[in-house]
């Protein structure tokens, strides 16, 4: 594959005089650059778990080749193999950026974005105590996105909740303790160290007049 080469040259004039030339080499490879492309197993994952896999369908110009693969996984992360895999540390929008060389140096790049969901929790709170036949109120705080779906102790009936906190009201008759069960999010679901707290109703009873 031929090249050709040239220099570029630049001189600044004004009333105090001529600048020194500023100069450039310039080589041109012949013929057309590679057509970088790849396709990602699934562009939007969740954080716990998240394995995404590039697949390079680079081309290159006829009578070339490609000669070098570089990703860029847009979180300081990189690599040079043809088509890799990565895993994420943190949820965001992240772009991928593909850069292919071809035998005759010629080069071309694309750029893809995919998503890392976050993983949602729950805490629940409201401790209190209550004289028997009364209400107690629980609050939920939730982060992630709406809709949730959760389960908590003392329903097994899913409920699902468009705003946080979400507050709900209970009557036990005896002493009982709220936590959450289950809980998912518009994107994943949360384990079991994404939910905290626990709310005890201690129940008192009525003393006779």
């Amino acid at each position: 594959n031929s090249t050709y080469s040239g220099t570029i040259s630049v001189k600044a004039s004004n009333s105090c005089g001529t600048s020194a030339p500023a100069t450039l080499n310039v080589t041109v490879a012949a013929g057309a650059a590679p057509i970088p492309d790849f396709t990602i197993s699934n562009a939007v994952q969740c954080l716990s778990g998240n394995a995404f896999t590039f697949t390079n369908g680079s081309t290159a110009a006829a009578g070339t080749t490609i000669f070098s693969t570089v990703w860029d996984f847009g979180d300081l992360a990189s690599s040079t193999s043809t088509s890799p895999s990565h895993s994420y540390a943190d949820a965001n929008e992240f772009a991928v950026l593909l850069n292919v060389t071809a035998s005759n140096g010629c080069a071309g790049s694309v750029s893809k974005l995919i998503t890392v969901n976050p993983i949602p929790t729950g805490l629940i709170s409201g401790s209190t105590s209550i004289c028997i036949g009364n209400t107690a109120t629980i609050s939920v705080a939730l982060t992630g996105t709406a809709p949730w779906t959760l389960v908590h102790s003392g329903s097994s009936t899913p409920v699902v909740v468009n705003s946080s906190p979400y507050i709900f009201t209970v009557a036990p008759s005896s002493t009982t303790s709220y936590t959450i069960s289950s809980l998912t999010d518009a994107n994943c679901s949360a384990s079991t160290g994404d939910l905290s707290g626990t709310a005890t109703v201690i129940v008192n009873a009525n003393n006779p007049a």
